[in-house]
């Protein structure tokens, strides 16, 4: 039995955890980084085989630069903007975000 309700207890406290302890965190992410080249040299290769429009669309948008004096689409802060792709099919067509706003809508889209 887990100490949490239920699995968005636990992911909650889990971010809030990496949050808290991020040199922890990003220690061992880079030492398993450095260990497991191999493995994310071919992972990249097998999900750009499978998934090629989402790699289009990343190269795409990154010859793209975020204008000068452009804000969150919802926030409407000027801070750590991102682009979002709503639909990977259209490499072209984004979303500018903040970074926090960003975060948001994928975490809203990992709850649905």
């Amino acid at each position: 039995m887990t100490p949490y309700k239920n699995k968005i207890d636990a992911k909650i406290y889990g971010r809030k955890w990496q949050r808290l302890n991020k040199d922890t965190v990003n220690a061992k992410s880079r030492k398993w980084k450095q260990e497991n080249k191999e493995h994310i040299a071919s992972y990249d290769k097998i999900r750009n085989i499978v998934f090629p429009e989402i790699l289009k669309a990343h190269n795409g948008a990154r010859k793209l630069k975020i204008k000068e004096g452009s804000v969150c689409e919802i926030c409407r802060s000027p801070d750590n903007l991102e682009k979002h792709h709503t639909d990977y099919n259209r490499p072209l067509f984004f979303r500018i975000l903040c970074k926090t706003c960003h975060t948001r809508l994928h975490k809203l889209k990992e709850i649905k």
